[in-house]
């Protein structure tokens, strides 16, 4: 059975992950969320993944 989010569950959600540390996918992983779902790019969540450091 689908589990169905509120916007407000969503961005808790958010919020947790870019707290987490994890790449999208790990933390989709690790909270049974099915990587891929266009919540990740949605601007009316304010979303975008932070970028990563890059190492020279």
């Amino acid at each position: 059975m689908k589990k169905h989010r509120t916007p407000e569950q969503w961005q808790t959600l958010i919020n947790q992950h870019r707290n987490s540390g994890l790449s999208i996918k790990q933390f989709c992983q690790q909270h049974n969320i099915v990587y891929g779902l266009n919540v990740w790019s949605r601007d009316s969540f304010g979303y975008s993944q932070p970028a990563k450091a890059k190492s020279y």
